[in-house]
């Protein structure tokens, strides 16, 4: 038997070729008031599934609210329907099932790899996301830990699935011992989710989908699902919960994200490690209820949606989406872009030649150039004081792009291409179209 969180029922949805386990509250509404917003949980990675993530949640919140959760592919009792890959494709996969559903638009919370798939979903299927919870989530470095991490992480990813699946059953044997290197305390966790993540360890191809996530994700020297160049683009109100003492997934993250986004809140665990909605049930529920009421009394309803520039006003002057095209190719650097925000510390090192009005620094989580009159530079050392983001835009000749923020004293322009990707580009290749 699998496990059933207190509070919810399990139904099964058929959907590409598959059935999809269903989570759903089991608890119905008080009579005369109205039904606010559903809320759709998204789970972790390695070997983790909806009833593992979210066991006390269903009890907490179904009473006011419909809360579902669904397996992913490769995840829990979701079976006929291959790993999907990276953090994009499951955001799809999880939208036609919201559709499914009827679900949207929804408060999404995702923790670990799910936080990735939530941000993802919000990114591109705004329609369907309300409001985001964001527990400790993935996407947000552009590198893991360091290079070389970062490349024995990339090789490992690509053994192939004769190795793999072996690999993975091995390490089955020692989910107890992986438990502490997750948590702070185990002790913490309920005893049916321990018993439960013990059990997914033991299911046949455990861990495959998640070796398919990681395959997306890692690059030889960088994050492929850094999404700190995009989360300025979410707008709706998200609120991160992230433990201190995370071992896997860096809690400066949450924070830059946070910091990046038009109208998020972070809120920092101490004594607390990965799974900090379980581990700190209490604080999350407390956090979970103050952000989901706020919603329900009209937040929403006072808040403007705009096309927020990650770039802060004083970068440059904002266009209106000025139409160009391209008179020649525009390449960009193999290096991941940087995101800096006010009051970040950086290394400052040489001014650029060919673009004098650019610096390179450094920082503990990149380098990159960046206008030198965004920082205030005391001999080697620089404090960020206007936000920027050094992504570039790919491009052909020919392209046609809009300018939606332009800055004429570095000769560059923020520009969005037909696809909604979005990063600088030269004036000396952009003509009026």
């Amino acid at each position: 038997m699998s496990l059933i969180p207190p509070g919810s029922t399990e139904t099964f949805l058929d959907l590409d070729g598959g059935r999809v386990r269903v989570l759903r509250s089991s608890m119905g509404h008080p009579d005369g008031r109205a039904v606010p917003s559903p809320v759709l949980l998204i789970h972790g990675g390695g070997t983790d599934n909806s009833a593992i993530s979210w066991y006390e949640v269903f009890g907490a919140l179904g009473p006011e609210r419909e809360v579902v959760a669904i397996d992913l592919p490769g995840f829990g009792r979701t079976t006929g329907i291959e790993p999907v890959g990276g953090a994009p494709q499951l955001a799809d996969f999880v939208a036609r099932a919201a559709h499914e559903l009827s679900l949207s638009p929804a408060v999404v919370m995702g923790v670990s790899m799910g936080g990735d798939v939530a941000l993802n979903l919000a990114i591109r299927h705004p329609q369907l996301v309300e409001a985001l919870v964001l527990i400790a989530p993935g996407g947000l470095v552009p590198v893991f830990r360091n290079r070389v991490a970062q490349f024995l992480a990339w090789s490992a990813a690509q053994l192939p699935d004769v190795l793999l699946i072996p690999l993975t059953g091995l390490a089955s044997r020692y989910v107890e011992a992986a438990i502490k290197g997750v948590v702070k305390d185990p002790d913490s966790l309920p005893p049916d989710v321990l018993d439960e993540f013990v059990q997914e360890a033991k299911r046949p191809r455990a861990g495959l989908a998640y070796g398919r996530y990681n395959q997306a994700s890692l690059g030889p020297w960088s994050m492929r699902n850094n999404l700190l160049p995009e989360v300025h683009r979410v707008s709706v109100p998200a609120l991160f919960f992230h433990g201190t003492d995370d071992p896997l997934v860096d809690p400066q993250g949450s924070r830059r994200a946070s910091e990046l986004m038009p109208n998020a809140r972070l809120v920092l665990v101490p004594d607390c490690g990965h799974w900090a909605q379980l581990e700190a049930r209490d604080r999350f529920l407390t956090e979970v209820h103050d952000f989901l009421r706020a919603g329900d009394t009209g937040r929403q309803a006072g808040h403007e949606e705009v096309d927020v520039d990650m770039v802060d006003a004083a970068a440059g002057r904002r266009t209106g989406k000025v139409r160009c095209v391209l008179a020649a190719d525009h390449e960009i650097p193999t290096r991941a872009p940087l995101v800096l925000v006010p009051g970040d510390v950086v290394q400052v090192g040489e001014r650029d030649r060919e673009w004098p009005a650019f610096v390179f620094v450094t920082a503990s989580w990149g380098t990159g150039w960046v206008p030198t009159r965004h920082i205030d530079i005391e001999g080697s050392v620089g404090t960020v004081r206007v936000g920027y983001d050094t992504t570039e835009l790919p491009a052909s000749s020919g392209e046609h792009v809009d300018v939606v923020l332009d800055d004429p004293e570095s000769g560059w322009a923020w520009c969005r291409n037909t696809d909604g990707r979005e990063g600088w580009i030269p004036h000396r290749v952009l003509t009026p179209a």
